[in-house]
């Protein structure tokens, strides 16, 4: 009888390695109208933090739950694709011919919660990059 192998890829685990790699210099694009702190293009160089692969688990758990609950309150603000429940297959995808006055998701960033902006260049990532 064969064993069959199976491999599995293991995201958590490569983003911690490749975010602890000296030699990897994340660039991040300028989104002025998305978040006036995300108006500079700029470098992100590993400095003395480094990551585990349960770290960045926890960090992509927490980005989740908070792109969520943001994205929810922007498609029932009616500013989404007109209010689309969250099964639609297209639910939190930004259309710019639906805006108005320009991109107003800053607005549905949580209260109270400083530098979250880092959630809608993941929200612009995840539309861009799949």
């Amino acid at each position: 009888m064969h064993e069959t192998l199976t491999l599995r890829w293991d995201y958590f685990e490569t983003v911690s390695q490749v975010f602890n790699d000296e030699s990897w210099t994340p660039t991040t694009e300028s989104l002025p109208d998305l978040h006036p702190d995300l108006a500079d293009a700029r470098d992100l160089p590993l400095k003395e933090y480094r990551t585990t692969r349960a770290k960045v688990k926890e960090k992509y758990n927490e980005m989740r739950h908070y792109l969520h609950a943001i994205v929810l309150n922007w498609e029932q603000s009616g500013n989404g694709g007109q209010q689309r429940s969250d099964d639609a297959e297209d639910w939190g995808t930004f259309d710019p011919l639906l805006v108005v006055d320009g991109d107003d998701r800053k607005n549905f960033l949580p209260s109270g919660e400083a530098n979250m902006y880092y959630l809608l260049y993941y929200w612009h990532k995840l539309e861009k990059e799949g």
